[in-house]
């Protein structure tokens, strides 16, 4: 396992980039401040 660096939408990121069948994939990582809390975000309406 690595970790990479790499540009997305004009900002720097980290990511681990894995084998997976044939092909290379990246899995993003994400900083604490980049993500949202689910009760902020997926508020159901009350009957």
């Amino acid at each position: 396992m690595a970790v990479a660096k790499y540009a997305w939408s004009g900002r720097e990121r980290l990511g681990l980039p894995r084998g997976r069948d044939d092909v290379i994939v990246l899995h993003a990582m994400r900083w604490p401040d980049e993500i949202r809390s689910p009760e902020n975000c997926c508020r159901r309406r009350s009957s």
